[in-house]
């Protein structure tokens, strides 16, 4: 986990868009929604949006942001431990994700590259349980306290 926050802080930088996207109601699959809703006061020149489980519906408002760097944050089934996270490039998305999207987060990365030339990545979070009605794991929790203080760190006014 540190490697990857050590990463967060020499990757974001400048106007800074944090897309949190998820679904509260399906326990980890909320992480993304979670975080964006805890980050509290941030910096100016960032932009903070609990896009829930549509992210497409904010495409114009990080368009007319003019970010330097798009983070977005979802939970994504990689076959490891609960919790564990890693920096997943725009190339790298996968179109099958946890699918609690009707839009494909590889399309809206690729469009966002696409229409404002800016770094897009994805900070993708292992759930434990997406099951409708479920709780946050405790790995989950743990994970998203550590990257909401880390974004406080780099982004906190």
């Amino acid at each position: 986990m540190e490697d990857i926050l050590v990463k967060l802080k020499e990757r974001i930088r400048g106007r800074v868009v944090i897309v949190g996207i998820g679904n509260t109601l399906r326990g980890d699959d909320g992480i993304g929604s979670y975080v964006a809703s805890n980050l509290g006061k941030i910096k100016e020149n960032t932009l903070v949006i609990d896009a829930g489980d549509v992210p497409e519906n904010f495409l114009n408002k990080i368009i007319d942001f003019r970010p330097d760097c798009v983070m977005l944050i979802d939970a994504v089934e990689m076959n490891r431990v609960a919790g564990e996270c890693t920096i997943i490039e725009t190339a790298a998305i996968k179109d099958t994700t946890l699918s609690t999207h009707n839009f494909s987060l590889k399309l809206l990365a690729e469009f966002l590259n696409e229409h404002i030339k800016t770094d897009v990545f994805m900070l993708g979070v292992q759930p434990k349980s997406i099951k409708l009605g479920s709780e946050f794991s405790k790995e989950v929790t743990k994970t998203s306290q550590q990257v909401i203080n880390v974004l406080k760190e780099i982004l906190g006014d």
